[in-house]
């Protein structure tokens, strides 16, 4: 709260010419202060809860006028257009969907990312992509849900498209099924897809793939290789628990705790605790 107002609230009015005349018209320019009609010269405070009403009703105000610019612009920004029949196709029917899916790749010329977060190898037969849907030169990434990886056969399926020339990450958090070439996307959904052609979209979507793609781990032989000590002690640590809480908790020495958490931070090459938390929920070591 504006000092100057509290001491009108507070004391009463005051002289216009108060010394800090800049806080006065700031006062003023909010609403705020009013000048006496009974004390000539004087300054006096506008009720709080009047005050308040209308500082709030002009905030609302603003938030309705910003809200309908996003709206209109979102509107504009997805209003099909006559020349391609639509920059946002949806798209119900399977076969459509696989057509759409492999001509995303196929028509890629400069470069093509992909989201692959299904859980078996039944269902990575139809992300992973078979060598000829990439043209050559293409540059092909895609970044596997590391839930992919419990499968034996979806390993195997994902070692092979490595070998073919994918480059590979992998993300413990949630992904949504994702496809882009150049500046066409496939969105899967969970009744469907959505066939993107707007360049402002697929850009929107290819931002939040570089995203996830830095935030990933490189490597699919990224295994925990903690002891069960050292990966209690680890989530122990990631709920905020302190040393003693944690011996405590696992019935050992606090020195025990700390050799653990050294190993830990050494597994992840970590130089601090936090920084070793975060790494340990980027590569999928924390349990849920």
């Amino acid at each position: 709260m504006n000092p100057l107002y509290r001491e009108l609230v507070v004391d009463g009015p005051i002289p216009v010419d108060v010394p800090d005349p800049a806080a006065l018209a700031e006062l003023d320019a909010a609403g705020l202060t009013t000048r006496s009609p009974c004390h000539p010269g004087m300054v006096v405070p506008v009720l709080p809860e009047v005050a308040c009403a209308e500082l709030l009703a002009a905030f609302a105000e603003g938030l309705a006028a910003r809200h309908a610019r996003l709206r209109a612009a979102l509107a504009e920004v997805v209003a099909p257009q006559p020349d391609d029949g639509g920059l946002v196709e949806v798209l119900t029917d399977p076969n459509a969907i696989k057509r759409a899916a492999t001509e995303v790749l196929a028509h890629a010329r400069r470069d093509a990312c992909e989201f692959a977060v299904a859980t078996h190898s039944e269902g990575l037969t139809e992300v992973v992509p078979h060598e000829a849907e990439v043209l050559p030169g293409v540059r092909y990434r895609v970044v596997y849900a590391a839930s992919c990886l419990g499968d034996p056969i979806g390993r195997q399926l994902i070692g092979l498209s490595r070998a073919a020339g994918e480059e590979q990450r992998f993300f413990p958090g949630w992904m949504t099924s994702l496809r882009i070439g150049d500046d066409v996307a496939l969105v899967r959904l969970s009744s469907g897809a959505l066939h993107v052609r707007s360049r402002s979209l697929v850009g929107l979507l290819r931002a939040w793939f570089d995203l996830v793609w830095e935030r990933s781990s490189p490597s699919d032989d990224d295994e925990n290789p903690l002891t069960p000590a050292e990966q209690a002690v680890l989530e122990l640590q990631a709920a905020g628990h302190k040393d003693t809480a944690i011996a405590r908790a696992l019935g050992i020495h606090v020195r025990t705790v700390r050799r653990h958490v050294a190993s830990v931070l050494a597994h992840l090459g970590a130089d601090s605790r936090f920084a070793a938390g975060v790494e340990a929920a980027r590569r999928g070591w924390l349990r849920q």
